[in-house]
């Protein structure tokens, strides 16, 4: 799938983004919609912007099995926007994911995560600040099972691309070694 290069955004869009900036930093995956212009002259937009203010409401109010259907419309629209490998299907296929985890229905977001890594890895390249945040979700998701000897990879994974991308003194680089120290 083609990337579009990002448009004027819509008064519409504007709307979405005021929106969209109120929702935790877990939910960045509802984000990828703030830049509609692949949708900025579809039917689409008006659903579209229902299904954000439903899911960053449900997950605000800790209700993520009502935030599920619409993540699920919005990564079905966006897959038909943008394609099934487009870098915002990932973000948010990794924002169902993270919905299922907390729910504890960790086989339901373990291929959901890895779906999204694989994607970030082919489109960004695998050394990406992106793909180590896909990596750090997929590498949670296991220590949450207890599947230390899965994630300790994962996490060393991302401790290089931190490292090499940010410098060994940034607070990403430290908040990885913790999480490395802590299995």
């Amino acid at each position: 799938a083609s990337m579009s290069k990002p448009r004027n955004k819509s008064p519409a869009t504007l709307r979405l983004l005021r929106l969209c900036c109120f929702a935790p930093v877990a939910m960045a995956g509802i984000l990828a919609f703030a830049n509609l212009g692949a949708f900025a002259d579809e039917p689409d937009l008006p659903r579209v912007e229902a299904l954000t203010r439903e899911l960053v409401q449900a997950f605000r109010e800790r209700r993520y099995q009502d935030a599920m259907p619409a993540a699920r419309e919005l990564l079905s629209i966006q897959e038909k926007a943008f394609g099934p490998e487009h870098p915002d299907t990932a973000t948010t296929l990794q924002t169902l994911a993270f919905i299922y985890e907390n729910q504890g229905l960790y086989a339901e977001a373990e291929p959901l995560y890895k779906r999204s890594l694989a994607i970030r890895e082919k489109t960004l390249g695998p050394d990406d600040p992106d793909v180590a945040r896909s990596l750090v979700y997929l590498g949670n998701l296991y220590v949450a099972q207890g599947r230390y000897a899965e994630a300790e990879p994962l996490f060393q994974r991302v401790l290089a691309i931190r490292e090499n991308t940010l410098g060994p003194e940034h607070p990403d680089v430290a908040a990885t070694l913790n999480s490395l120290a802590l299995l």
